[in-house]
């Protein structure tokens, strides 16, 4: 599995390690566990310095779309990934700005700045603003 994924309900956090290359599949898998795990609205810090992309303009959509749709259901909460390429960077730059009016993502090279960052976004908990309390 290239992208182990760990929920701390504690702390509301996500950490995630990518190993090895990362394809939609496994992106997909990754936010589909966050959804089992309640932690969707959790603090992320996730880690792609061991691994390479294998994903395409058309995946980077498709992932900011089913993020979009949990969005509709979910606050989603703010997410640090740590690159090490300048191809990874561009790549998770590219994916924050499709997502940027409803998932506050950065790409980060310095670990520190990163959890820096991330401990100073607020977690918003609760539902998405767009769905209705019942």
């Amino acid at each position: 599995m290239p992208v182990i994924v760990t929920v701390d309900h504690e702390h509301q956090a996500v950490s995630g390690v990518c190993i090895g290359p990362v394809t939609l599949s496994d992106a997909l898998s990754h936010v589909a566990h966050e959804v089992r795990e309640r932690g969707l609205s959790y603090r992320k810090f996730v880690d792609t310095r061991g691994s390479g992309f294998q994903l395409n303009v058309d995946d980077l959509q498709q992932i900011a779309e089913v993020l979009r749709e949990q969005s509709k259901e979910h606050v989603l909460g703010p997410a640090a990934i740590m690159v090490s390429s300048d191809a990874v960077l561009e790549m998770v730059q590219a994916l924050g700005k499709l997502v940027e009016t409803f998932l506050e993502m950065r790409a980060f090279r310095d670990e520190k700045e990163a959890r820096q960052w991330l401990a100073s976004r607020p977690i918003r908990s609760g539902q998405s603003p767009s769905k209705p309390s019942k």
